[in-house]
C-alpha cells in the first residue's frame, strides 16, 4: 500500500537538549508520534529553534507568570514533497513552536523547547482548521527548566487542539475594539498578503507582542476559507536578522517586535511590505490609488479589502458572515476555492446590505459544487436574478437576455436563460410565435431548471389543448430541459415561479421531473386522439413541430407505452393520419438505425422497436423508392407482429419491385425460415451478384424442400455458384448437390422467369460443366442445362461471346449455340430471322450431342416460344445452307416431320448476311 495513503494525516515530534540518564545527552528528538519519516525528519528538523534569541529575556529566576507571558515563535509553513527522482509527491503542512525552556541538565542556559506538528494532508477539507488557531494552544508543550523538558511528553490526540486564544470571538473582539480603529490595518495587510500569495512582495508585520500579531493573523485567516488560510506560510514573533532566512523558507507574512523596527535600512522597506500595527494607513481607490502605509510601502487596493470592510460595517452582521463563511466553504468541499467567495456568498446570506460587490463576486466566480446544494443556490439564484432584471414577461425577459452584455458571468447568463424559459412556457402567445418560442443557444442547466420545471408540472397537471401541450413539449425539449431536469423536481425551498413565493402548508410530493410529466400529459391528451377508431381523431390539425425530438422522444414514448400496443400490431394501433403527422417529421433516429442493421443482416434492432417506429416503418415501405433495406425491416415487422406473411397490396407491389440484398433477406429468412414469400426471392436469387451472403440465401430457401419456384430459382442459384466455384466455401458442393438432386427432376419448374446478366458467366459456365457430372444422371443434367436455355440470357450470351472472342473457347461456343436455339420475340410473327450475330454463333458451335438436343427441342423451345417449329425449321435451315448437314441437322427435321401438320411452320429461307428472309415450304429443303 502507498505509504501516503497508509500513513495518519497527523505526525508529532519535541526536540531540545536533554539528558536521558543512559549517557545520550544534548540536541536530539525527545519523542515522536505518527511514524516521522527520514525525509520528513530531515525537512522538519530545518526548522528547530536551538537559540530563541528573545528581545526580553526572562530573568534567571522567573516567576511562573514570567513564563506564561514570554514571546514565544509560533510558524507554519507548507512544504513541497519531492519523491527520489525530484518529481512533486505533494505537500505538508509543518507547525513549528518553540519556547525558552531555561538550563538543560548540564547546567547550560538557553535550552530551548521545539514542539513541531506535521498535517500530512493540509488540502483535506476536514477538519477545518486554521492554522494560526493553535496558537497557544494546550495541548503544545512549553515546559521550562530540565525536569520539566525531562518530563514532557506529548498529550492524546491527533493533533493539538485549539485553546480559542485566537478564535473567531476573539477576533470580533480584536477587529472591533471600541478604543482603535483597526479596519485601516486590516484593508492593507489583506491587499498585501493578496499581493504576495501571487508571488510577490513579503508582509512584514511589527507589532508589538507576538499575541497581537497573531490576532491580526487570524483576522486575516478568518476573511478565507480555511482550506486557503492551511496555504499561508506565516511565522509569528521573529527577529530582523533572520528574515531573509525567514523568507527563503517560503513565509509569505512574519511579525517582528516593535524593537527590531530600527534594524530595517531603506532596502528592507523596498524590498518588503511593511506595516505597523496601531499606524493609521492611507487608504486606496481599486484603479485609482494605492494604499500608503507609514513607513512608505504602497499596496494596490484589491476587492478583498473592500468586501471585508463591507462585511465589517456591524459587528453583529460581521460576526454572523465569518460564521457563515465556513459553512458555505463545507457546502462546496472547502477545497481549492476561489479566495473571496465563501466570504462574498456570506455576505450575502447575512444581508449586508448593498452587497453589490458580494453578488458580483458570487455569480462569477462559484464553483460548481455550489450548483448541488439548494440553500446556497437560492442565494446564488437571487444575486444573479439582481443583475439581470428579466421583468414580468417573456418577451421583456428575452429582450433583457439578449441585451446582456459577453462580459456577463455564465452563471447570470444561465440563471436569465432559466428564468426566461419559466416565463415563456407559461405565456401560450409567445408558445405560438412562428417558429416557436425564440431560445438561446444554450440549454438551459439542470440545477437552474426548477422553477421552469414548477412551471411545466403546473400547466400540464390541467386540461390543455394538445396543439398547446405539443408546444410546451417542443419548447421544454428545444431548451434541453426534458434532458436537464429529468431527476429535478420543483423544490419547496425555491418559489414555485419567478417573482412568487412557497405554497403554505405541507410541500408537495415531488415530482419525478420534467420528462415524465411531459410523458404523463402526452399519454392523457394526445394519445388517445392517434389511436385507430379515437372519438376525437387527431392528425392532420397537429402542428408540424421545428424539434423533431418531441415526436420520436415524449410521442414515440407514449404510444408506446399505452397498453394496447403490446397486443394490437403497429399497423392496427396508430391511424394512418396519425403516423402521417409523425413521418412529417422523418423517421427517428432509433429507426434509421434498425433499417441500417437489416441491410448488413442484423435484425435485431428492427425487432426491438417500439409500436410507434413499427407503424412509421410500415408506412415508409408503402411509399414510392423505398430501399430494400426498409422494405426487409418491415417485413420483418409484419412477420414478428402477425407470426406469417400478410398479403397487402400495397406492400406486395413494393416488395415485388424491389431487387433486394442478400443482407436483408438472408436476415430474415434466419430470423423466420419459410415466411417469405416467393416474390420477395425470385429476383435476387436469379440477378443479384454473386456474393456469400446470396449463395448462404440460396442453401437457406433451398433447404425448404418444397418444389416452389423459389426453392427451384434458389437450387439453380446454388448449383450455377458451385459449379464456377465463385463463393461456395470448400466441401459444400456436396450439400448443394444434395439439395439439386431432389429436384432437378422436375425439369419444367426449372424454368425462371428472370435470370438476368448478373447470372450470365454462372449460366454459361453451369451449361457446359463437368463439375461432379459422373455424380448425376444424363436427365438431370441435360434438364438441368436446359432450363437455363432461356430468352433472357441470349443478349448476354451474344456480349460475353463478343467480349471473348479474342480467346475462343469451346464449351462458351457451345453453350452459346444452345442459347442461340431459344431465341424468340415475345410478339413474334411467323416470319424468323436469325440474327447475323447468332448465325455466327450457331456456325461456331459443337451441336452433336443429340440427346441434349432432344431435350431442346421437346423441353424447351415449346415453353419459350409460341412458335417452336419455326425457329428449329430456321436453324435447320441455316444448317442446310451453311452445308453442316449433320446429326444436328436430321434430328430437328425429324422433329419437324413428326409434329402435326398444322404446328409446322412456313419455311422460311434467311440470308446471313443481310438479315432478311423470305417464306417457303419445309418440303422444298
Amino acid at each position: 500500500m502507498d505509504r501516503e495513503i497508509a500513513a495518519p494525516r497527523w505526525a508529532q515530534l519535541t526536540y531540545a537538549s536533554f539528558d536521558r540518564g543512559d549517557g545520550a545527552g544534548g540536541w536530539q528528538v525527545k519523542e515522536s508520534r505518527g511514524g516521522v519519516e527520514p525525509g520528513e525528519m530531515e525537512s522538519i528538523s530545518a526548522l528547530f529553534v536551538t537559540a530563541f534569541d528573545s528581545h526580553a529575556p526572562l530573568p534567571e529566576y522567573p516567576t511562573p507568570s514570567d513564563i506564561a507571558v514570554q514571546p514565544r515563535r509560533f510558524a507554519y509553513l507548507l512544504v513541497r514533497q519531492t519523491g527520489p527522482d525530484g518529481s512533486f509527491t505533494g505537500v505538508v503542512g509543518e507547525y513549528i513552536h518553540a519556547v525558552q525552556a531555561g538550563s538543560d541538565s548540564t547546567g547550560r542556559p538557553g535550552n530551548v523547547f521545539t514542539h513541531a506538528v506535521l498535517d500530512r494532508r493540509p488540502t483535506d477539507p476536514a477538519p477545518q482548521v486554521r492554522p494560526i488557531e493553535l496558537w497557544r494552544s494546550f495541548d503544545l508543550l512549553t515546559p521550562y527548566g530540565a525536569d520539566q523538558v525531562l518530563g514532557a511528553f506529548l498529550p492524546d490526540g491527533d493533533y493539538p487542539e485549539a485553546a480559542g486564544m485566537v478564535g473567531l470571538d476573539m477576533v470580533v473582539d480584536f477587529l472591533f475594539d471600541p478604543e482603535t480603529w483597526r479596519i485601516g490595518v486590516l484593508s492593507v495587510l489583506l491587499d498585501a498578503l493578496d499581493e504576495a500569495m501571487r508571488g510577490g512582495r513579503r508582509v512584514l508585520l511589527v507589532s508589538p507582542s507576538a499575541d497581537q500579531a497573531a490576532l491580526w493573523i487570524a483576522s486575516l485567516s478568518r476573511l478565507m476559507p480555511s482550506s486557503t488560510a492551511r496555504a499561508v506560510s506565516f511565522s509569528v514573533y521573529e527577529r530582523a536578522a533572520r528574515l531573509a532566512s525567514v523568507w527563503e523558507r517560503g513565509t509569505l507574512i512574519a511579525s517582528i517586535p516593535v524593537e527590531d523596527l530600527a534594524a530595517l535600512d531603506e532596502d528592507d522597506l523596498a524590498r518588503w511590505i511593511v506595516v505597523r500595527d496601531g499606524e493609521t494607513p492611507a487608504l486606496g481607490q481599486a484603479g485609482h490609488s494605492p494604499h500608503r502605509t507609514t513607513l512608505g510601502s504602497e499596496i494596490a487596493p484589491t476587492d478583498w479589502s473592500q468586501l471585508a470592510q463591507e462585511v465589517l460595517l456591524e459587528r453583529e452582521t460581521a460576526e454572523a458572515a465569518l460564521r457563515e463563511l465556513d459553512d458555505v466553504a463545507a457546502r462546496v468541499g472547502d477545497m481549492g476555492l476561489p479566495l473571496l467567495w465563501p466570504l462574498a456568498v456570506a455576505a450575502l446570506r447575512v444581508d449586508i446590505g448593498d452587497g453589490s460587490l458580494a453578488r458580483a463576486i458570487a455569480v462569477s466566480q462559484l464553483p460548481g459544487a455550489a450548483l448541488g446544494d439548494e440553500v446556497l443556490l437560492e442565494t446564488l439564484v437571487a444575486a444573479a436574478e439582481a443583475e439581470t432584471g428579466l421583468g414580468g414577461s417573456a418577451a421583456t425577459a428575452w429582450t433583457a437576455l439578449e441585451r446582456l452584455d459577453p462580459t456577463t458571468p455564465a452563471f447570470v447568463r444561465d440563471v436569465a436563460t432559466a428564468g426566461y424559459l419559466a416565463l415563456a412556457l407559461d405565456d401560450d402567445s409567445w408558445l405560438a410565435l412562428p417558429g416557436g418560442a425564440p431560445l438561446p443557444a444554450e440549454p438551459v442547466v439542470a440545477a437552474l431548471a426548477i422553477r421552469a420545471v414548477a412551471v411545466l408540472e403546473r400547466r400540464l397537471g390541467d386540461e390543455v389543448e394538445p396543439t398547446v401541450l405539443l408546444r410546451l413539449a417542443e419548447t421544454a425539449t428545444r431548451a434541453g430541459l426534458l434532458d436537464a431536469a429529468t431527476d429535478l423536481a420543483p423544490s419547496p425551498a425555491l418559489p414555485a415561479e419567478p417573482g412568487g413565493t412557497p405554497p403554505a402548508g405541507d410541500p408537495a410530493p415531488a415530482s419525478d421531473g420534467a420528462a415524465a410529466i411531459v410523458d404523463r400529459a402526452i399519454a392523457r391528451t394526445l394519445v388517445p386522439g392517434l389511436l385507430v377508431g379515437a372519438a376525437e381523431p387527431l392528425g392532420a390539425e397537429l402542428p408540424r413541430l421545428g424539434d423533431a425530438r418531441v415526436v420520436h422522444g415524449p410521442v414515440f414514448r407514449a404510444v408506446d407505452a399505452h397498453p394496447s400496443a403490446a397486443r394490437v400490431p403497429a399497423d392496427a394501433l396508430l391511424s394512418p393520419a396519425a403516423v402521417e403527422w409523425m413521418l412529417e417529421h422523418g423517421p427517428s433516429p432509433r429507426l434509421l438505425d434498425a433499417i441500417a442493421a437489416t441491410a448488413v443482416g442484423d435484425p435485431a434492432p428492427v425487432l426491438a422497436l417500439g409500436a410507434s417506429d413499427r407503424a412509421c416503418l410500415l408506412r415508409l415501405a408503402d411509399r414510392e423508392g423505398a430501399t430494400s433495406a426498409t422494405v426487409a425491416s418491415a417485413v420483418l415487422v409484419r412477420l414478428a407482429t402477425h407470426g406469417s406473411w400478410s398479403a397487402d397490396p400495397e406492400l406486395a407491389r413494393i416488395t415485388g419491385r424491389e431487387l433486394w440484398q442478400a443482407h436483408p433477406l438472408l436476415a430474415i429468412e434466419t430470423a423466420f425460415p419459410g415466411a417469405l414469400p416467393a416474390e420477395l426471392l425470385e429476383r435476387p436469387l436469379a440477378c443479384a451478384d454473386a456474393s456469400r451472403e446470396l449463395n448462404d440465401l440460396a442453401l437457406a430457401v433451398a433447404r425448404r424442400g418444397t418444389p416452389t419456384q423459389e426453392v427451384v430459382t434458389a437450387v439453380a442459384r446454388a448449383w450455377a455458384q458451385a459449379a464456377t466455384r465463385s463463393s461456395i466455401p470448400a466441401g459444400n458442393e456436396q450439400n448443394v448437390r444434395t439439395v439439386v438432386s431432389r429436384l432437378v427432376g422436375r425439369h419444367d419448374m426449372l424454368a425462371m422467369r428472370v435470370f438476368g446478366p448478373l447470372l450470365v458467366d454462372a449460366a454459361i459456365t453451369l451449361a457446359t460443366s463437368d463439375v461432379a457430372g459422373e455424380d448425376w444422371t444424363v436427365s438431370e443434367l441435360t434438364a438441368l442445362r436446359a432450363s437455363l436455355a432461356t430468352p433472357e440470357l441470349v443478349e448476354a450470351a451474344l456480349a460475353v461471346q463478343t467480349a471473348r472472342s479474342d480467346a475462343p473457347d469451346v464449351a462458351l461456343h457451345r453453350a452459346a449455340g444452345l442459347v442461340a436455339i431459344a431465341i424468340v420475340d415475345a410478339g413474334s410473327v411467323p416470319d424468323v430471322a436469325l440474327p447475323a450475330q447468332t448465325v455466327q454463333l450457331v456456325d461456331a458451335t459443337d451441336l452433336d450431342d443429340v440427346r441434349l438436343l432432344d431435350a431442346v427441342l421437346d423441353e424447351v423451345l415449346p415453353r419459350v416460344t409460341s412458335e417452336p417449329g419455326l425457329l428449329a425449321s430456321a436453324v435447320a435451315e441455316h444448317l442446310a445452307e451453311v452445308s453442316r448437314s449433320t446429326g444436328v441437322e436430321r434430328t430437328v427435321r425429324s422433329w419437324l416431320r413428326s409434329r402435326p401438320a398444322d404446328s409446322r411452320p412456313r419455311a422460311t429461307s434467311t440470308d446471313a448476311k443481310t438479315g432478311s428472309s423470305a417464306r417457303t415450304d419445309p418440303k422444298e429443303n
